[in-house]
């Protein structure tokens, strides 16, 4: 495992997110914590993404040009949410990661790239 500085970018119709991060990288993920205490962990070698805070888990699996569903876990109320997503484009190298995914209709990029 090392230690590296992450730009995280989320896009969506409406808006661009970007910010900066201490991660770690090992052989077959990245994870990373949020300003607001979420833990993502992103698994490159399976392409799956999850996000866990004290409100939820989100869970994702991206698969191209295909339909996959993600899971929403509200801890609150025990209960699953299921989503519908349809990844176009999974971008993998060395110290960049792309994911162009749709959820609803609505088209995402999530974008992950080592910086130090």
């Amino acid at each position: 495992m090392s230690k590296i500085k992450l730009l995280v970018t989320i896009t969506s119709f409406e808006t661009t997110t970007s910010y900066e991060v201490p991660a770690i990288k090992n052989d077959h993920s990245i994870i990373y914590k949020d300003k607001d205490q979420t833990t993502t962990s992103y698994n490159f070698k399976k392409h799956s993404f999850t996000r866990d805070n004290k409100e939820l888990t989100l869970k994702y699996v991206f698969k191209k040009n295909k339909k996959t569903k993600g899971k929403i876990y509200l801890k609150e109320y025990a209960k699953n949410i299921d989503l519908d997503i349809y990844t176009t484009e999974i971008i993998t190298q060395e110290n960049y990661y792309q994911i162009i995914y749709k959820l609803d209709n609505e088209e995402f990029i999530y974008k992950l790239e080592v910086i130090d």
